[in-house]
């Protein structure tokens, strides 16, 4: 039998797990593990001197900065996105526009997370810190992209590559291109590293959002928001490929149905022959 004060232990208990819960799934605190990686990655290189590893302080700083910037980013995208979220019925049951969390909460998660990423940012280095707000910028901007270009794809990218030259930038405290090491050049440890690295995140994520996009290609055209899946001559193409999945397994389905309908033919032709040697 459980007492009355556990209880009220446990209903707290889990009144604050659904408040967690609540705030998390607000951000999509979960998908903040598609820019960790990159950012692990590039720190662990700049760390190659110390076999990879920066020490724990410098770990996680960066881990703060990165959560704080994204979560920074997505609220923000949620609250300037709140009226189109409340139009879409794909996005019509966030907690923004279901009155689930108030504007002024929002508002709040925003402005503190941002400090929170310029407060770690200072116990970084000095060149992580003067370059946070730059960041925060270019972060939230990608939110209001949509409505002017269809090229919004690339500054979500370009905001995501931020992570692996800021984790260089936390290890290394600058860039240098060319090292010198012993009269040698020494382009394992070049800054051009953490740059590719953040090329290839731009790639990758044009290619994701694109194909995330199409889920709202009818909205977005109603509404005059702007993307690659739906203003240009190569949407029907996104779109083909967007489907493949459905589309293949449409095919596989015709396929074992024929194959199918093929093996019950050829035993019901064994058994009618079978049937006429039997009465010979």
């Amino acid at each position: 039998m459980i007492r009355p004060a556990q209880s009220s232990k446990f209903e707290v208990q889990g009144s604050r797990f659904f408040e967690f819960r609540k705030w998390a799934g607000f951000v999509k605190f979960s998908h903040t593990v598609f820019a960790l990686p990159f950012a692990l990655a590039s720190m662990e290189v700049a760390a190659r001197d110390r076999r990879g590893w920066p020490g724990w302080r410098t770990f996680g700083l960066v881990l703060a900065a990165m959560v704080c910037a994204r979560t920074c980013a997505m609220s923000f995208n949620r609250i300037v996105d709140r009226d189109f979220d409340k139009a879409n019925p794909r996005t019509a049951n966030r907690p923004l526009p279901t009155g689930e969390i108030s504007l002024a909460g929002a508002w709040a998660l925003c402005l503190l997370s941002g400090l929170a990423l310029v407060v770690a940012s200072w116990f970084i280095n000095k060149i992580c810190f003067y370059l946070s707000p730059v960041a925060i910028l270019w972060v939230c901007f990608y939110s209001l992209t949509k409505r002017f270009t269809d090229f919004t794809h690339i500054y979500l990218g370009i905001a995501l590559a931020l992570a692996p030259i800021g984790a260089w930038l936390a290890v290394k405290g600058g860039f240098d291109f060319f090292p010198v090491e012993n009269g040698w050049l020494v382009l394992k440890k070049s800054a051009f590293l953490p740059l590719i690295l953040a090329g290839a995140v731009v790639f990758w994520l044009i290619g994701f959002d694109i194909i995330y996009a199409l889920q709202d290609y009818e909205f977005d055209r109603r509404h005059g928001l702007h993307s690659l899946a739906g203003h240009h001559p190569g949407q029907s193409v996104a779109r083909t490929l967007a489907g493949a999945p459905a589309q293949f397994e449409v095919d596989q389905h015709r396929v074992l149905s024929a194959q199918r309908a093929h093996q019950r033919g050829v035993s019901d032709g064994n058994d009618r022959r079978g049937g006429v040697r039997g009465r010979v």
